[in-house]
């Protein structure tokens, strides 16, 4: 079994990654499905909150793309995202 601070620190990725991808497909609409996620992480998500702001960058007939901000209250950058959507039949 592993302990430590890496579970933490992974399981701390993977929801910051969620609360991006879910924030993405809220600003594309509920016929979008998320297909493809790329994330740059710019610094620490440190303190108790996170926000994030998504923008559709692309919206076609099939296919969709949004970007996405994850920041700390202020402002500070702590993940930038571009998400690939494709249209839900």
């Amino acid at each position: 079994m592993t302990t430590g601070r890496a579970p933490r620190v992974a399981l701390a990725v993977l929801l910051v990654l969620c609360l991006a991808a879910a924030t993405a497909g809220t600003a594309l609409g509920a016929h979008w499905t998320l297909a493809s996620i790329a994330a740059s992480f710019v610094g620490p998500g440190e303190g108790e909150a996170l926000e994030a702001l998504a923008s559709p960058v692309h919206r076609g007939r099939w296919t969709a793309v949004a970007r996405t901000q994850v920041t700390v209250p202020g402002g500070r950058r702590v993940l930038e995202v571009t998400t690939n959507h494709s249209r839900r039949e």
